[in-house]
């Protein structure tokens, strides 16, 4: 069992999730996109989607060869390093209460255990959100509750689909974070 497949994840995830009252949505952008510069500094590539709520999820799709400690380890470092730069916008406290006006980094996804909303899944959401995969560029207009069952459809046909072919860009972690 121990050389499945399935012990190995075929993508890193950092699910970015807002805290703060005033302008949510700016607070995480401007997270993500300094998250994708750090993966860009270590040569991997990375994609974007809103969770269909109120955050962003960041995928960089990985080859198989790691285990899920590997890559969960290598998220939380990563993490750390956005709090550092970022120590007014950024933290990895799961309470709520602690981390008021924050931006919360959610590593602990990188696991056979948890669930995450994969992209086009309809949210428990009234009006009928999607989470919507989306190109970097376009990060800075989207709107996480402007993509529903109703017109995900129709965006997709007219600026296709940013995340076609994400798992044909399978990279491996650097070295230095394999243990």
């Amino acid at each position: 069992f121990d050389e499945s497949v399935l012990n190995f994840p075929d993508y890193l995830v950092c699910d970015l999730d807002p805290n703060v009252e005033d302008k949510p949505l700016e607070r995480v952008r401007e997270v993500a996109m300094r998250l994708k510069r750090i993966f860009d500094e270590q040569s991997l590539q990375s994609f974007v989607k809103t969770s269909g709520k109120r955050g962003l999820h960041v995928y960089v799709p990985l080859s198989r060869k790691h285990g899920y400690d590997h890559v969960r380890l290598f998220a939380e470092e990563i993490g750390r390093r956005l709090m550092e730069e970022m120590p007014e916008d950024v933290t990895m406290e799961l309470s709520l209460d602690k981390r008021p006006k924050k931006v919360f980094f959610d590593y602990s996804i990188n696991s056979q255990a948890k669930t995450l909303a994969c992209a086009l899944s309809p949210r428990g959401d009234p009006r009928g959100t999607v989470s919507f995969p989306l190109s970097w560029d376009a990060l800075d207009k989207a709107q996480p509750k402007d993509f529903t069952i109703a017109n995900a459809p129709r965006i997709l046909a007219e600026r296709g689909d940013p995340w076609e072919g994400l798992l044909q860009h399978c990279q491996e972690l650097p070295r230095a974070y394999i243990g």
